[in-house]
């Protein structure tokens, strides 16, 4: 707050000041001095070069890390640089201020001018710089009182000199202008520099400081001379465009940049203040927050001995880009057992993943030969996976017919899917090595011993190929392992890469007439049922019918999806991929329930027609259907992974809950009104208008955005 209230007074005593000037030496010398100071102002950002800016942070870095030990080889660092910059830009401004004069300018009577500001021009650097280091150390108070008197004294100077030399000569008010600048900025120097001299910060010559400055300097350099050039070239074009059009373009120069501007800029020096505060504020807090990291990690370990120690990150550590990776890396040289994970997408999952795997699934095949392997970034479960493959495993000699299988991700049978696998596998003669990550930290090292990897999340099976060779079979859903026939289709792809075709068929037959003799009272008492299938969304429509037309054995009569516009918009679903997921639809009628109809979003009066006709509807759990003329079954999780046990469960309990389904007409949620588009969220404006802001700030669609 006292940075910007100094802001706004010193801007306004400038904006007074302006208005004293434009009636000293008229609008024509304003105009004048605009030139020439629009020539010095791009001299000094590039004789400054970054290092404000630049020593700002460093010193606010140098703070949070060492203490003040290392804030005195930040400055003489900024000094060398600050020096050979403005020295050779000062240089340059004297040896060319004739031609800019003469060419850019049009007024030779101001080389005078452009040459004393070259002279100055290495204080003004110096000041910039002290200026930084002290906003760095926080040191507001200081440098609003310096910055006050700075004012007041170059206002002064330039005065006196106006009154008693440049009279209204506009080339010699231009050098008493800047005269009276150079002499502030030399008050500020001077002061500052005792200042700091009055510190006596500790000296530690061992801290490497060059490449630092020039990693912070130079690309600050750089941008900030190309947007001043292009700025004083458009200062410079703005007279000779205006001379078409009247005749004092000095004039009228003068008048809007020197008058003008700075009343509607007045304001935005508010910005200006609080902005400048952050830099120093986010160099404190990144540098800080690796050390306390870094202590804290030894303080766990110290106490509590674990045997790894995981670091996650928050999307804060993200925006200061805190380098948890570095901090890990050091302690795990040091011994300490601990993995730092990696951020992919700013501690969220990726927002246009659900897009994407929607173009690709529309393209894949209905037999799942083409693998869809999409990796999901973001800052979760696969990132810790991933972390663990580099950062925890070691290399081992490759036991055969051994695998790992990743343990997250199957379902609620999931116990009962893993120890079958397991149980299977072994009785083809493979073994199961590791269960990642539901593992002892000794065998997670070991896991690159397996010969293969059964998993779920495709990324950290790609780095443990990268890294081991360890070859994977991706467990995806594009519905190669859906169904009886899938899950011995499964089996024998794992029995492919591992090598043991044989044994495996043998295991598969046994198993597969097991199945069919356990289920088959259950399918034929499903088979003498009827049912409408409905679901929200074309992208599910395949596999949920091959499941209870083929695997159940239910006739299905129609199948209904209900997708709005806005929900297609949702999902960014296109014309092109709409109708190559219709096509999957048709294909899959055709290959696992011929005759079934397809209704796409549905009147309710011939979706009750529909209902009247058949015993149950299936594949939801929308309570608005109960009441519509059938009994609604819970929907039958298709993706509860490989297991022929799970597989029987599944036919077995369908059965039983078509035996006792009963329509349920009197229940009161059926006759709340529930939004179409976001079930099961109430259709009112307010849960409506709180999705469609999080619709835009998450997904961050525009409005009919559809690729």
């Amino acid at each position: 707050m006292l940075l910007t209230g100094v802001n706004l007074l010193l801007r306004f005593a400038g904006t007074v000041f302006g208005v004293y000037l434009s009636r000293r030496i008229g609008e024509q010398g304003l105009g004048l001095l605009q030139l020439t100071m629009s020539v010095g102002s791009l001299a000094m950002i590039a004789g400054i070069g970054g290092i404000r800016t630049a020593a700002m942070y460093l010193t606010a870095e140098e703070l949070g890390r060492r203490g003040r030990r290392g804030v005195n080889r930040v400055l003489s660092g900024c000094l060398g640089y600050s020096l050979v910059c403005s020295a050779a830009v000062g240089g340059l401004l004297w040896v060319f201020a004739p031609a800019i004069a003469r060419n850019w300018i049009g007024n030779t009577g101001i080389i005078g001018a452009l040459r004393l500001f070259s002279c100055f021009l290495p204080i003004t650097c110096l000041c910039a710089l002290l200026t930084g280091y002290f906003t760095g150390e926080n040191r507001i108070g200081v440098l609003a009182a310096v910055e006050i008197g700075e004012q007041i004294f170059s206002m002064g100077v330039t005065v006196l000199c106006l009154a008693l030399w440049a009279g209204s000569d506009p080339e010699r008010a231009c050098r008493s202008v800047i005269f009276g600048s150079a002499m502030g900025s030399l008050l500020t120097l001077s002061l500052l520099g005792l200042l700091y001299r009055r510190e006596r910060n500790p000296v530690d010559a061992s801290i490497p400081i060059g490449r630092r400055i020039l990693r912070a300097a130079l690309p600050l350099a750089i941008a900030d001379t190309c947007k001043g050039g292009l700025s004083t070239l458009e200062n410079l074009m703005v007279p000779k465009r205006l001379a078409l059009a009247t005749a004092d373009p000095l004039g009228a120069f003068g008048r809007v940049t020197g008058m003008v501007f700075p009343v509607l800029m007045f304001p935005a020096c508010i910005l200006f203040g609080l902005s400048e505060l952050l830099i120093p504020e986010l160099a404190r807090c990144h540098c800080g927050g690796g050390e306390k990291l870094e202590r804290t990690l030894r303080q766990a370990w110290s106490r509590y001995q674990p045997e790894l120690i995981f670091v996650v990150p928050t999307p804060v550590s993200d925006i200061l880009n805190e380098s948890i990776l570095e901090t890990t890396a050091r302690l795990r040289r040091e011994g300490i057992p601990v993995v730092g994970v990696q951020s992919e997408l700013f501690s969220h999952r990726d927002k246009n993943y659900a897009k994407n795997r929607l173009k690709e699934l529309s393209k894949q095949k209905l037999t799942g030969d083409n693998h869809l392997e999409m990796e999901l970034k973001g800052c979760g479960f696969t990132e810790a996976l991933y972390a663990i493959v580099g950062q925890v495993m070691e290399k081992q000699t490759v036991i055969p017919y051994s695998v790992n299988i990743e343990t997250v991700g199957w379902g609620s049978e999931g116990r009962m899917v893993l120890r079958e696998i397991g149980q299977t596998l072994e009785q083809a003669g493979a073994s199961v090595n590791t269960w990642i990550p539901s593992a002892t930290v000794e065998q997670l090292k070991k896991a690159p011993a397996a010969q293969l990897n059964l998993v779920k999340r495709v990324r950290w099976a790609r780095r443990m190929k990268e890294l081991f060779g360890t070859d994977y079979l991706h467990m995806n859903d594009s519905g190669r392992y859906v169904g009886l026939d899938g899950i011995s289709c499964f089996y024998r792809d794992v029995a492919e890469k591992l090598g043991l075709r044989e044994p495996m068929e043998q295991v598969i037959c046994r198993e597969t007439a097991r199945v069919e003799e356990q289920t088959r009272q259950a399918k034929a008492f499903i088979r003498q049922h009827r049912g409408v299938l409905i679901l929200r969304g074309l992208q599910s429509v395949p596999f949920t019918l091959k499941t209870y037309a083929k695997e159940l054995g239910l006739p299905i009569d129609t199948v209904c999806v209900c997708q709005t516009e806005r929900m297609k918009i949702t999902a960014g679903m296109t014309p092109e991929i709409e109708a190559n997921l219709m096509d999957r639809i048709r294909q899959a009628i055709d290959l696992f329930s011929p005759g079934t109809q397809v209704l796409v979003n549905p009147e309710e009066e011939i979706l009750r027609e529909r209902l009247r006709q058949v015993d149950c509807i299936v594949g939801t759990e929308d309570i608005t259907m109960e009441g519509l003329g059938a009994p609604l079954i819970p929907a039958v999780d298709r993706l509860s992974g490989p297991s022929y046990d799970s597989y029987i469960c599944m036919v077995n309990r369908f059965s039983e809950c078509l035996r006792t389904a009963m329509p349920r007409d009197e229940l009161v949620l059926s006759r709340m009104e529930f939004s179409t588009d976001d079930y099961p969220r109430y259709g009112n404006p307010s849960t409506s208008g709180a999705r469609q802001m999080w619709e835009r700030m998450w997904l961050d669609r525009r409005k009919g955005e559809q690729a």
